[in-house]
């Protein structure tokens, strides 16, 4: 009997919830080591509980797509710096909505994130686009992890409509381009791919939440399977903007807003300073993602 079928058993057999929520997330981890300090509480998901963990398969595919190129993803689960993270956000306020010199960071994003969404294609994930009315992770966000692992299907909200590309958003932007990939008949934009290969391997991978820590972290996941040249268009897509969410001029209404309520930041075409994404790791010049704890400049600072 392999391990997985001796988990399986185990589960059914299991006398508490909270032991078959245990044994789960086990079986979903495929033998991967959670990120250390990872929060782990129980949460209800879908009427269940959920133990918030890695997802093996996700890993592997990573792992896939990542032979042969730098890969040094975190070990360590960061909490939020916040001096940093309100620096963070007025970073991105202060940036130009439209920076001429972001163009090319932002094509070698796009071509990237194509690539990844293929490998997870490749992985036989079922990819289904959803609008306001289908989307079916209105409760605890988390269930798209349980979507994946229970069903091998990923649900993901569709780049069209009133609201849906963020605030201040404008036809010319590079991620509202089509891609070229088709899904269920809808054609999906460039944001549509970073939507799934972000949730996917941002967050599912690791088993980190959506809310500031969590984004901060999925951030720090997601950033070391993108290229120099990509990651600051990836970064202002992600870590800037979700500082603003979060430590911005909004935040404090979007602490606690749900996902239709929250005032998200102005999709801005830009570069953000070389401090928010440089890290400082034992053994690895500035600038180098991945090993050890992945502690970046300010993290490194407030630890001392």
């Amino acid at each position: 009997m392999s391990w997985r079928d001796k988990i399986a058993k185990a589960i059914a057999a299991a006398p508490t919830p909270e032991a078959r929520a245990a044994l789960e997330a086990e079986l979903r981890a495929g033998g991967r080591a959670p990120l250390q300090g990872l929060p782990t509480a129980p949460q209800l998901v879908e009427g269940q509980l959920f133990v918030p963990g890695p997802f093996g398969k996700a890993h592997d595919v990573a792992e896939r797509y990542m032979a042969g190129k730098e890969y040094k993803p975190p070990t360590a689960y960061q909490p939020v710096n916040v001096e940093k993270a309100k620096a963070t956000a007025q970073a991105f306020a202060d940036a130009p909505m439209f920076d001429p010199n972001a163009y090319r960071s932002y094509d070698a994003m796009i071509g990237e994130t194509l690539a990844q969404y293929n490998a997870i294609k490749n992985s036989g994930l079922k990819i289904t686009p959803a609008d306001a009315a289908s989307y079916p992770y209105t409760g605890n966000p988390r269930a798209v992890a349980k979507d994946i692992a229970d069903r091998n299907h990923m649900a993901f909200f569709k780049t069209e409509g009133p609201g849906a590309f963020g605030s201040g958003s404008v036809a010319e932007h590079p991620m509202l381009r089509q891609s070229g990939v088709v899904e269920q008949g809808y054609p999906m934009t460039n944001n549509d791919l970073f939507r799934v290969v972000h949730d996917y391997f941002g967050h599912v991978k690791p088993g980190v939440g959506f809310r500031a820590a969590g984004e901060d972290n999925a951030w720090r996941s997601h950033a070391a399977m993108y290229s120099p040249q990509a990651r600051p268009a990836m970064t202002a897509e992600t870590r800037g903007q979700n500082s603003w969410v979060n430590f911005g001029p909004h935040a404090d209404v979007n602490r606690t807003a749900s996902g239709a309520d929250t005032i998200y930041a102005p999709q801005k075409v830009t570069l953000l300073p070389d401090w928010v994404m440089k890290y400082v790791v034992p053994g690895m010049a500035p600038g180098g993602l991945g090993a050890a704890a992945a502690l970046d400049q300010y993290d490194q600072g407030a630890r001392q």
